[in-house]
């Protein structure tokens, strides 16, 4: 990952370079990440992680962005949207999502992240996908699409 964002930093035309990427599972050995500060919030983890990110990469271009939920979260806040692209609806799901107060405290164990619920809603569902744009997000650049059956 350094070597990607040391040659994005490399390319003048960039007024700011920021991330995208997963908090859960992120490399153990990532700046920060060994001197986390335990006994904070989940957020508090992040935001330090963040700053050893941005220190590490040395450059005041370099803006970080760790999730700390899913992104799936991102798709259950629009439950509609989602049940349009997987051509049914799913009212459990969306009942999940607002009797826990929306879609961020979905993500409170393992089995029951966003993508687990989902996955249960819908069997055809898949985290991931082959082509970039398998996994468009709500509202984002056309009508979302499902992933292909595994």
């Amino acid at each position: 990952m350094r070597g990607d964002i040391t040659r994005l930093l490399n390319d003048t035309s960039l007024t700011a370079l920021t991330t995208l990427i997963d908090y859960y599972a992120f490399p153990s050995d990532a700046p920060g990440m060994a001197a986390r500060p335990m006994n904070g919030t989940p957020v508090d983890r992040v935001r330090h992680v963040e700053r050893a990110l941005a220190e590490a990469m040395g450059s005041p271009r370099f803006v970080p962005h760790l999730v700390l939920h899913e992104t799936e979260a991102w798709v259950l806040a629009d439950c509609n949207r989602l049940a349009e692209a997987m051509g049914s609806p799913c009212p459990d799901l969306a009942q999940q999502v607002t009797s826990l107060g929306g879609p961020e405290p979905v993500n409170d164990h393992p089995s029951t992240a966003p993508s687990k619920r989902i996955g249960e809603a819908y069997q055809d569902y898949r985290k991931t996908g082959r082509r970039p744009n398998d996994h468009r997000r709500p509202g984002r650049g056309g009508r979302p699409r499902p992933l292909p059956p595994r």
